[in-house]
């Protein structure tokens, strides 16, 4: 269980692990975040965790990423330049994501998808096999109306493959 802020090279959570997260915490990774093979990260209730990272972002494998569902609970900043944020596998994740200078991918090779809850601000992102998302999709940093080609943010969808 972790209930204060602190700082870590890397953080690596697998194999039917669970990092429990109790009170307001705020976590600095210099490296990168995995969470992995059934493992999860739970939230607390009345918790918060804002996650800072300068590396890359993975979820796998049945993997979960805040247990309670709830997006509100759980911040994930990613600060690093090019950095890549991945879902995979029948993972699940329910949290606000900034990748504002990376990449996120949403995928799934399973017959189950991996599934996103929240928001998302990344400067690129791709769901296949199977990716399952809920966005909040209003204006993301502006005030226009949406369509994702103006400066006021919104959802613009590039082209997909059925």
């Amino acid at each position: 269980t972790i209930s204060t802020t602190r700082r870590y090279n890397s953080i690596s959570v697998s194999n039917n692990s669970t990092l429990t997260i109790s009170g307001d915490v705020t976590l600095y990774v210099t490296g990168s975040f995995t969470l992995s093979n059934n493992s999860s990260l739970v939230i607390t209730d009345g918790s918060t965790l804002r996650l800072y990272v300068d590396g890359a972002v993975g979820i796998s494998n049945a993997a979960q990423l805040n247990t309670s569902a709830y997006p509100g609970r759980c911040y994930i900043y990613m600060r690093g330049s090019g950095q890549a944020f991945t879902l995979s596998n029948t993972a699940r994740c329910h949290a606000h994501l900034r990748n504002p200078l990376g990449q996120v991918t949403i995928s799934s090779d399973s017959s189950e998808p991996s599934l996103f809850t929240g928001t998302i601000a990344a400067a690129s992102a791709t769901l296949s096999n199977r990716a399952s998302i809920r966005l909040d999709c209003g204006p993301l940093g502006g005030s226009g109306t949406g369509g994702g080609t103006g400066g006021g943010g919104g959802l613009a969808i590039v082209g997909y493959t059925d």
